[in-house]
């Protein structure tokens, strides 16, 4: 059973390391809002760098793994583990 408080707890860790994560970028994003483990971004300069973002954040920690879904003509095309 998982306690109340890890929920605390892994939100506060997810806080720093976006803050961490998005200060080190040299591109600022639209949009950014994360709610449990799902992350809505709005990206404005490509797919080729998007794919380096996505390389990049997934490179800051060990057990942090992003996955996508991108938007096209408005609809979500199938779930990516990379670009």
């Amino acid at each position: 059973m998982v306690s109340r408080i890890s929920f605390v707890i892994t939100n506060i860790f997810m806080e720093h390391f976006e803050k961490e994560a998005l200060r080190k970028i040299l591109k600022k994003l639209e949009d950014w809002f994360r709610y449990v483990d799902d992350t809505f971004v709005i990206w404005r300069y490509g797919r080729a760098e998007l794919r380096t973002f996505f390389i990049f954040l997934n490179n800051q920690h060990p057990n942090i793994h992003y996955t996508t879904d991108i938007e096209k003509n408005g609809i979500l095309l199938p779930r990516c583990f990379y670009l």
